[in-house]
């Protein structure tokens, strides 16, 4: 038992520290237009990331929509902060995206972005990528600051304008609802049914053995099974649906939904189907598998046995 909490904390631990070095490894290619930037400032720089990656975190999930944060999620960002004035133009502040968005390859310069697309030639800021911008924003507003160098001046920018304006995600609140008592033993009573449904969409997007094996899903899966119920027809987006599919992964990329984040989409897709405010989570997700999912595809999967009322 104490070995194994042993072994939670580490691996936490190690979650978290790389999650913080997506956000905190400085790349000084993208900065060095930015006037005075040296060695030292990228040092400084992380101090200021550390001391308020809650909220930058929480920003840049709330905007990126779980993936990365496209050109016009950034502007979404830039509207609801506020932080243009004569100084820091839009104009002056597309340039930097431009560089900031590109990757230099031998005398070649060509979009980037981990290689993900978002859509037809657009290519979406990564976490280091949203910092770096952050970076250029501050030392273009306050560059007639004598008394503010760079790092300074980006904590300036979080504190006066990033963190009083930007909406932020809330994921960590709403799991602490999921981890409450009585919604583990709810899923815990259904623990055989969730299981069925999640098997049996694992690896319907793959061939072969891969599939056979497979113990994760992927967004096309997951969109197999929202199609499948059909009462999300009208209610709910494939973006709406990406930035589930997203937020509910630890590591912050569009990609393979484990068992336990699938557990959690069901909850958040339960809040699409009744968004009433009345009536208690747990009780509306109970409500949602058991009157709309599990009825909804007993006769797509052969193996999921609906229980009678009151069993």
């Amino acid at each position: 038992m104490i070995a194994s909490q042993i072994e939670d904390k580490s691996a936490e631990a190690l979650s978290f520290a790389e999650e913080f070095t997506r956000y905190s490894n400085i790349d000084t290619v993208k900065l060095k237009d930015v006037k005075g930037f040296s060695q030292k400032c990228a040092e400084e720089l992380v101090q200021v990331i550390q001391c308020h990656f809650k909220e930058l975190r929480g920003a840049y999930l709330h905007y990126a929509m779980g993936g990365l944060m496209s050109g016009n999620e950034w502007s979404a960002f830039v509207r609801d902060i506020g932080f243009l004035d004569k100084v820091l133009t839009k104009a002056k502040l597309d340039i930097c995206f431009v560089k900031v968005n590109r990757e230099e390859d031998g005398n070649d310069k060509r979009p980037r972005g981990s290689g993900m697309l978002l859509q037809k030639g657009e290519w979406g800021l990564e976490p280091q990528e949203f910092i770096a911008m952050l970076i250029h924003a501050a030392s273009i507003k306050y560059e007639k600051d004598a008394s503010l160098d760079i790092p300074k001046s980006f904590k300036k920018l979080l504190v006066d304008c990033v963190i009083p304006n930007a909406a932020v995600s809330e994921a960590n609140e709403f799991r602490k609802v999921l981890f409450a008592t009585d919604m583990r033993a709810m899923y815990k009573k259904y623990e055989v049914e969730i299981g069925t449904i999640f098997q049996h969409y694992s690896g319907r997007d793959e061939k072969g053995a891969a599939a056979d094996h497979k113990r994760s899903i992927n967004f096309s899966e997951l969109e197999m099974m929202v199609k499948d119920l059909e009462v999300f027809a009208n209610k709910i987006s494939v973006l709406e649906l990406k930035k589930i599919s997203g937020s509910v992964q630890l590591d912050d990329e569009v990609g393979e939904i484990d068992e336990d984040e699938f557990s959690e989409i069901l909850c958040v897709l339960s809040i699409y189907h009744d968004p009433s405010p009345y009536m208690p989570i747990v009780k509306r997700l109970e409500f949602f598998l058991t009157r709309t999912v599990f009825p909804g595809l007993k006769e797509k999967i052969k193996l999921l046995k609906v229980r009678m009322k009151g069993k």
